[in-house]
């Protein structure tokens, strides 16, 4: 049997893997500019950062204890099985091929069966991907000191994508970090995963990705062209993008593990009549995965994490669990009042 701490820190592990992945360096990296704008930047990340983990990671942890209402538990199926089937979606625009979709099948039915596997694809998924952003980095970086003649002037930082895309990014993190707060001895520990966990990996892999991807359009960017985190991964021969962005998609497979095992934590918990909440669940899911999938900003493959749909649920599950934690904070530090104190009961004899 594991031992609870690492147990913990493999979860801390998983929750990583939400960073480092393609679908989140699309939905920031694209929209950033860390040495044009580097206070404006700065500033940014490290609240979104700091936000995240309060919200997606330290109340989930702290609230771990209490049971999730059905409807909430419903709810977050919703959103990390409509995020596995995107998953799909993505892998077979990529690879043009039904193949990855089976093997990705195989690699989550051994997921949900052995937690075993789940740690092995969760330490490749990050290895994998922080060798493809360190290769983005170092092969794009004389861009920082070369001049694009398009450019009439510097691209604007958009800062609102920046940050809906670091807090949406975040949002699955919440059932692990239930998980985590159920297993953590102290509430230190709870605090110092939600710092390896979401806080550093954000910021890291944001700032890398963010500097990749500025320097790959400085290089290669021009008129009537989309911003894109492609850019980064064009290689230093410029004609790599290709097998690099399917390099690139197998970084999907963390978040996919991710998705499983909170699926995992979820329905076993459903007993007798609330397991009739299938039915809807599953009449939903095929609604909302209809209306997602043609939907892709951009023309690109990588943005289905940004679809309205992923959004809304991902807000929501924020503004659910934090008003749930100051809801219960907020319990435990109100002062008794008059009725109840017993200094203020009258006794009768």
């Amino acid at each position: 049997m594991p031992t609870p701490t690492r147990e913990i820190w493999w979860l801390t592990a998983l929750e990583a893997t939400l960073f480092f992945s393609f679908p989140f360096w699309e939905i920031t990296a694209a929209y950033a500019e860390p040495t044009t704008y580097p206070f404006r930047f700065a500033a940014a990340v490290l609240f979104v950062a700091i936000a995240a983990t309060l919200i997606f990671h330290i109340a989930p942890a702290f609230l771990a204890t209490k049971p999730i209402p059905t409807a909430i538990a419903i709810w977050l199926s919703l959103g990390y099985t409509e995020r596995l089937i995107t998953t799909f979606h993505i892998l077979g625009l990529t690879f043009q091929s039904y193949g990855p979709w089976f093997w990705l099948a195989i690699v989550l039915i051994l997921i949900i069966t052995s937690k075993a596997w789940a740690k092995i694809y969760t330490i490749a998924a990050l290895i994998l991907s922080c060798a493809l952003l360190t290769w983005a980095v170092v092969t794009t970086w004389h861009g920082h000191f070369a001049q694009n003649p398009h450019y009439t002037n510097p691209p604007d930082q958009i800062d609102g994508l920046l940050i809906l895309g670091m807090l949406v990014s975040a949002a699955p993190a919440v059932l692990i970090a239930r998980q985590i707060g159920q297993r953590a001895p102290t509430r230190a520990i709870i605090w110092k995963t939600g710092l390896f966990g979401i806080c550093l990996p954000m910021l890291i892999s944001v700032t890398a990705a963010s500097l990749a991807a500025q320097a790959g359009a400085t290089l290669h960017w021009r008129p009537m062209l989309f911003r894109s985190f492609n850019y980064a991964l064009v290689g230093p021969d410029g004609l790599s993008v290709a097998t690099s962005i399917q390099f690139a998609a197998c970084t999907l497979l963390g978040p996919a593990v991710l998705s499983a095992l909170a699926l995992r934590s979820i329905a076993p918990h459903w007993e007798g009549r609330k397991r009739l909440w299938y039915i809807p669940l599953a009449a939903a899911l095929i609604v909302t995965a209809g209306a997602s999938l043609p939907w892709r900003p951009d023309n690109t493959i990588v943005t289905e994490l940004a679809v309205p749909s992923y959004q809304l649920w991902a807000l929501t599950i924020g503004v659910l669990f934090t008003c749930h934690y100051l809801t219960t904070l907020r319990k435990h530090i109100s002062p008794p009042t008059a009725r109840s104190h017993p200094a203020n009961q009258t006794t009768i004899n």
